[in-house]
C-alpha cells in the first residue's frame, strides 16, 4: 500500500510530497527507511502516578496532600490509521471552485475545472504521543458547624501536543513563491506545548440534619501554542513557518469560575431524623431537593478576517491590531471594533490567538423529588427538574469576524428556562 507522506525542505522553505510504499518503506526524497506503519512507534508510553497524604499534627484535623501523574493520549495511533486509510489510493478528494464562468448549481455540482487533491491530511513520520504532566498540592481542615475548608493548587504541562498547518501557504498580496509546490492538505505534527496553573478554594458543609452544600471558586491561567489542541479537525495555524506565533491563552481557559451545590432531604419520619408525625409528617417527610449555581468569566475567542484565497485555500486569517484597547467599544460590545483591522497586504495578522474574552456565564438549576410509599412494595416517585430557573438571558457566541457589522456583538444565547417532570410507579 502506498500513502502520501511529506518532508520538510528547510533551505527552500517549502514542503514537498512523495509516495512511499509501506512494503519497502524507503522515502524517495530523504532516503529514510520507515517502518511498515510509516509512523514511528512509542513503546515507552508509561503513565506513572504517585500520591502522598500527611497529617502534621496528630491531634489536628489538618491534612496535607500532594500528587503527580503522567497522562498520555493512547488512542492517537488508532486515529492516525483511520485518517491514513482515507487517503489515496484508498480514497480521493476533489475540489470544484465556483467562478462567474463556471458557477456551481444544484443541478450540476461537478463542473470544470475539477481538480483532484493529492491528499487531505498528512502526518509527521516522527509523530509522538501527546502527554500531560499533572501535579497538585492541597491543605484540608475541619471547621466548626460541620464545615470543611480545602485549598488546592493544581498545575499541568502538556508536551508533544498536536499542531496543524497547511503547507506552502502565503499571505494575501504575495506572489506565490512556489506554484509547483503541493498544497491543499493539512499537515499534523506534535511540537505543541501547554502550561496551566490553577488555585482552588472549596468550602463544604458535611451532611447534617439532611442538608449539605459545597461552594468552590477556581482561578485559572493557561497558555499553549497547540493550534490543534483538540486533536484532528481542530484549528489550523495561521503561519506555517512560525508555529510559535500560535502561543496564546488556551481556548478552554475560564479565568474565574464559581460553583455552588446544595442538597437537602427532609427525612423519613423518626427513623430518618425528622421528628414530624401526623399530617405534617405525611406532607413534609421524604422530600429531596437540589440546587446548582454556576458563574464564571467567558472563554477566549480569536479575531479573524475572511479571505478569498490563501494559496488556493478559502477561509480566515487573524486580524491585525490597531493599537486601540481591545476591551473598549460601545455598550453591549464584548470587543472593540476599532481595535482590529484587516491584515496589511503581504503580511499575516498580528492579533494574538484568543485575544477576545467572550461573554460571562451564569446559570441556576434546581430539582425536587419524592417517593410515595403504598402498601407492600408499591411506590410512586415524582420528580421535577428545571434549568435556568430564573430564565436569565446569557450569551454563548459573539461575532469575531473583523469587518462584519455585528463584530463584537452577541449572536446566540444559551437555552431558556426548561422544566421537565417525571413520574414512575414501581411494584
Amino acid at each position: 500500500m502506498k500513502l502520501v507522506r511529506v518532508s520538510m525542505n528547510t533551505p527552500a522553505v517549502t514542503i514537498v510530497a512523495a509516495w512511499i510504499s509501506a512494503d519497502t518503506g524507503v522515502g524517495p526524497i530523504t532516503g529514510r527507511q520507515y517502518s511498515s506503519s510509516l509512523i514511528k512507534a512509542d513503546p515507552w508510553g508509561i503513565q506513572p502516578r504517585v500520591g502522598v497524604a500527611w497529617r502534621p499534627i496528630a491531634t489536628s484535623s489538618v491534612v496535607l496532600r500532594a500528587g503527580y501523574g503522567i497522562y498520555r493520549n493512547t488512542n492517537v495511533y488508532q486515529t492516525l490509521a483511520q485518517q491514513m486509510a482515507q487517503q489515496p489510493p484508498l480514497s480521493f478528494a476533489f475540489n470544484s471552485v465556483s467562478t462567474p464562468l463556471t458557477p456551481l448549481t444544484l443541478a450540476n455540482g461537478f463542473i470544470a475545472p475539477v481538480s483532484s487533491t493529492l491528499n487531505t491530511v498528512a502526518f509527521d513520520p516522527d509523530y509522538q504521543m501527546g502527554s500531560v504532566h499533572r501535579w497538585q498540592a492541597s491543605a484540608q481542615r475541619d471547621m466548626p458547624g460541620a464545615m470543611t475548608a480545602v485549598a488546592t493548587y493544581l498545575a499541568g504541562k502538556g508536551l508533544n501536543l498536536p499542531q496543524a498547518f497547511i503547507p506552502n501557504t502565503y499571505p494575501v498580496g504575495v506572489v506565490n513563491p512556489c506554484p509547483s509546490c503541493p498544497t491543499g492538505f493539512t499537515y499534523y505534527t506534535t511540537g505543541g506545548s501547554s502550561i496551566q496553573h490553577a488555585g482552588q478554594f472549596e468550602l463544604r458543609r458535611r451532611l447534617l440534619s439532611g442538608m449539605q452544600w459545597t461552594a468552590t471558586y477556581t482561578l485559572t491561567r493557561a497558555t499553549d501554542n497547540a493550534s490543534s489542541f483538540q486533536g484532528f479537525g481542530g484549528a489550523v495555524a495561521q503561519n506555517w513557518l512560525d508555529l510559535d506565533a500560535e502561543r496564546a491563552t488556551s481556548s478552554f481557559e475560564q479565568r474565574h469560575l464559581f460553583r455552588y451545590q446544595f442538597n437537602y432531604n427532609s427525612g423519613q419520619g423518626i427513623g430518618g431524623g425528622a421528628l414530624r408525625t401526623g399530617w405534617r409528617g405525611k406532607l413534609l417527610n421524604g422530600w429531596s431537593t437540589n440546587w446548582n449555581v454556576t458563574a464564571g468569566s467567558g472563554t477566549p475567542r480569536s479575531p479573524v478576517y475572511r479571505v478569498t484565497s490563501v494559496a488556493g485555500i478559502t477561509g480566515t486569517v487573524r486580524a491585525s491590531l490597531t493599537g486601540q484597547p481591545i476591551d473598549g467599544g460601545p455598550d453591549g460590545y464584548y470587543a472593540n471594533p476599532e481595535a482590529f483591522a484587516p491584515p496589511a497586504p503581504g503580511a499575516w495578522g498580528d492579533a494574538p490567538r484568543n485575544s477576545i474574552r467572550g461573554p460571562g456565564q451564569f446559570t441556576v438549576g434546581a430539582g425536587a423529588s419524592r417517593s410515595f410509599q403504598f402498601k407492600n412494595r408499591y411506590a410512586l416517585t415524582w420528580a421535577i427538574n428545571a434549568t435556568n430557573v430564573f430564565n436569565r438571558v446569557t450569551y454563548s457566541t459573539i461575532d469575531t469576524t473583523v469587518g462584519s457589522g455585528q463584530f463584537g456583538l452577541a449572536t446566540a444565547t444559551n437555552p431558556m428556562r426548561r422544566i421537565t417532570t417525571r413520574m414512575s410507579f414501581s411494584f
